[in-house]
């Protein structure tokens, strides 16, 4: 199936492409055609490139397409367009067969390195991934129902664990009630701010026996619980 039926299809039933406004809202000429829209994110997000995308799309010329990416493409229209996709995806009855309860979602984030050719202002030297290249990390966020809701892209010498929260704020669709990542993830902060959020924080730690576990109850509590727990259904009532 192409990929320009796909995203026309898509945005039939959610309608994202009206997300993405111009940036002034007067002295603005006619909004371009859906195809220059679907031209300008095939090109950026398959890195074809707007002159070769526009060469390519025989509809579209090259300056249509630039004026549509300068002017209405940004972060923020990329997000709300985003979630208008996700609100598509959860008035689906398919999504939800993956999920493990109903009454608690369970979301994670993982980072994945890519080596930057060009000069950029978020790639960095990372001798471990890149050898003497530079590269950036690119963060996303994920559920268990694999709704993409949240992505971004920095430095890749920076540690991930201080851009778990933000991920995790700034979406207004997927409210997480337990959050995975792995050991580059978490940190005591994160622990201490997703316990004050409301959510829980259940990073996968390499060398589990080698850490430090720290807890929000006390000990008295934590027995009592798992006493409770062994003990039969008339025992707890007395208790």
């Amino acid at each position: 199936m192409p990929l320009l039926e796909v995203l026309a299809t898509v945005n039939c039933y959610s309608n994202f492409l009206d997300e993405f406004q111009h940036w002034q809202q007067r002295h603005q000429r006619a909004r371009p055609s859906p195809k220059a829209f679907y031209a300008g994110l095939i090109g950026i997000g398959c890195a074809i490139g707007s002159r070769k995308m526009a060469r390519i799309s025989h509809p579209i010329n090259e300056s249509e397409l630039e004026h549509t990416i300068n002017w209405y493409f940004s972060v923020d229209n990329a997000h709300a367009a985003n979630d208008q996709v996700l609100r598509l995806i959860e008035r689906m009855e398919l999504p939800y067969l993956s999920r493990r309860s109903s009454e608690r979602l369970h979301t994670s984030s993982d980072g994945q390195k890519f080596e930057v050719r060009v000069e950029s202002l978020n790639a960095n030297y990372s001798f471990k991934y890149f050898g003497k290249g530079q590269g950036v990390s690119v963060y996303s966020f994920i559920d268990e129902r694999d709704l993409l809701f949240h992505s971004l892209v920095f430095s890749a010498g920076e540690r991930e664990s201080a851009y778990v929260i933000d991920g995790l704020m700034h979406n207004d669709v997927v409210r997480s009630d337990i959050h995975s990542t792995d050991s580059f993830g978490f940190s005591e902060a994160i622990f201490g701010v997703s316990h004050l959020l409301g959510f829980y924080h259940a990073p996968r730690l390499k060398n589990l026996k080698c850490q430090r576990l720290y807890t929000f109850k006390s000990r008295r509590d934590i027995d009592s619980s798992a006493r409770a727990s062994v003990l039969s259904p008339c025992a707890k009532r007395l208790i």
